[in-house]
């Protein structure tokens, strides 16, 4: 009796220089039914006529659904290539849920079987930078999803360093933050917590004299602050 060999197994994306990521949540939801058997470019039969745009991707899926039960199964990571009335025709980006058996890929892909096309924003790390009206950089560092991400550099228009920082997963600053002025002078230090200023805070003058120094709390400053004017004559306030 022949041994059964079943693998699980889900390949890389398919032409990709770094992996894409689903941005947010689903923007639409499609049901239908698969018109062939393709594995490549499968069309789909929509139960109502189709307002999706070519381009779109998404993640295609078999569906089951009994009363209040739902399951679906992703197949493939797709963009519409085709739409037909109330048919999409797609391009499978990446095939996920594969199942091998003794060595043979099973296709998932089956005619008259019923499935969901879900609609998703995909992005990719990508270096961004903005710029002032002179053409100097400003700002710099990676975007994904439209969140900062890794370590970011800011700049003054003479070319010297503001400040750099790195992001937490959410694309809040963290850790600790330090800021010059355009000639390279401490100008501010303190730390980020999940985005907000935590701890000790100091500004400093030009002649790195302390301009004003306390702490911060979730974002807001807290207890006792010394402050100095111009003169340097000390002013106490309290939060």
């Amino acid at each position: 009796m022949k041994k059964l060999i079943v693998a699980f197994i889900l390949l890389p994306m398919i032409g990709l220089a770094q992996r894409e990521v689903q941005c947010g949540a689903a923007l639409s939801v499609s049901k239908g039914t698969l018109a062939d058997t393709s594995s490549i470019q499968p069309r789909m039969d929509l139960e109502t006529s189709s307002t999706l745009t070519i381009g779109t991707t998404g993640e295609l899926a078999l569906l089951n659904e009994d009363g209040n039960f739902k399951m679906t199964y992703a197949i493939g990571r797709v963009r519409v290539t085709a739409v037909n009335g109330s048919q999409l025709t797609f391009e499978v980006i990446e095939k996920t849920g594969v199942v091998t058996i003794n060595g043979v890929e099973r296709s998932n892909f089956t005619e008259g079987a019923v499935v969901q096309f879900t609609e998703y924003k995909y992005d990719s790390p990508h270096l961004t930078e903005t710029k002032y009206e002179s053409g100097a950089i400003k700002e710099s560092g990676y975007l994904l999803c439209g969140q900062k991400m890794g370590e970011w550099k800011e700049f003054h228009e003479n070319g010297t360093k503001k400040c750099s920082y790195r992001t937490d997963k959410n694309g809040g600053i963290e850790g600790r933050y330090a800021e010059f002025d355009d000639q390279g002078k401490i100008a501010v230090e303190g730390e980020y917590r999940s985005g907000k200023k935590t701890g000790l805070w100091t500004e400093y003058y030009s002649d790195r004299t302390i301009k004003s120094q306390g702490y911060y709390y979730n974002d807001s400053k807290t207890g006792k602050w010394i402050e100095h004017d111009a003169s340097g004559k000390k002013v106490k306030k309290k939060y």
